[in-house]
């Protein structure tokens, strides 16, 4: 947002012909140089139901494909809910299958699973 109004402050300075090199050297040294690139982690989630508030029955984290090991004692698990993560920046990019849940007989897995990411930034 911050360097969109800077732009448009630009803009202005432009129209009224009040631009100069230094306004607009400023936002240009304010840009990122490129050396910081993004890397996808992803959280995939097992819950007791398909709703983004049922409780979490196992997790897995992974960072830069690595899965990071976790704690086997629910207390210190990092979410709680489904909710608690995407509270905490996680993006859902797949919701579990409901049609797996529609047969009474059958279970399959270990119960519901969502997929989130979350896109953080690496420096070179």
């Amino acid at each position: 947002m911050h360097l969109k109004q800077d732009l448009d402050g630009c803009l202005k300075a432009l129209k009224r012909g009040e631009l100069t090199h230094q306004r607009l050297q400023a936002v240009i040294d304010s840009l990122p140089d490129g050396s910081c690139q993004k890397r996808q982690s992803l959280l995939y989630v097992q819950t007791s139901h398909n709703g983004v508030h049922s409780e979490l029955l196992g997790y897995t984290l992974v960072i830069n494909g690595e899965a990071q090991p976790g704690s086997s004692d629910r207390k210190d698990w990092p979410y709680q809910t489904v909710a608690d993560a995407i509270k905490d920046g996680w993006r859902v990019i797949c919701f579990p299958n409901t049609a797996l849940l529609l047969d009474p007989d059958n279970t399959y897995g270990i119960g519901p699973e969502f997929i989130l990411e979350k896109m953080e930034s690496i420096e070179q």
